[in-house]
């Protein structure tokens, strides 16, 4: 059979799905990593391990895959990758003639530390599955940040930070080291 190369030691660029798309934004995890168009379309690659690329199996891809259930919704305007789970903010568009915004925060991949932000009954997902808690509220979030198994994500107005997952040594920045 022929050998896959697994370490390219200097810059090698990439191939994307189209050799004019433009790319706004990039992010890593462990395994895996997701790009955002200049159009705002997100696409991820690497091990799928728990659904962490959000193409509704656990596949690995070596090259970029259109995530396709947030694409078809809206424009994707921030991603952030951990160990092994994704999230995205998603810009939809509401009212007549697109009047008002509002950012929708998306998880995929593994919650075995509640990650996600979707409570504990869910272990993985394989599709974008979206954040209730912030929709509930009406806060939009505008930042989002993976660690390996912990997430905080920031809203602009009012300016607050939430964090969730797995808390060991403080990682959340909670006053606890307990998972939340």
């Amino acid at each position: 059979g022929e050998e896959i190369k697994r370490i390219i030691s200097s810059p090698t660029k990439m191939n994307l799905p189209e050799p004019r798309m433009r790319v706004s934004s990039v992010a890593c995890g462990h395994e895996h990593a997701a790009i955002i168009s200049q159009s705002g379309e997100l696409m991820t690659f690497g091990n799928g391990r728990s659904g962490c690329l959000g193409h509704g199996t656990t596949d690995s891809t070596l090259t970029p895959r259109l995530v396709e259930t947030m694409n078809s919704r809206g424009v994707v305007v921030g991603v952030s990758c951990g160990a092994e789970h994704t999230a995205a903010i998603l810009r939809l568009q509401e009212g007549p003639g697109g009047d008002i915004q509002y950012n929708e925060l998306m998880t995929f991949g593994s919650n075995r530390a509640g990650q996600l932000g979707v409570g504990d009954d869910v272990l993985e997902a394989s599709l974008p599955i979206t954040v209730e808690y912030f929709m509930e509220i009406g806060l939009n979030i505008d930042q989002i940040a993976c660690g390996m198994h912990h997430t905080l994500a920031r809203s602009n107005e009012p300016s607050y930070l939430f964090a969730w997952g797995f808390g060991e040594a403080g990682r959340l920045g909670t006053g606890t080291d307990d998972m939340q």
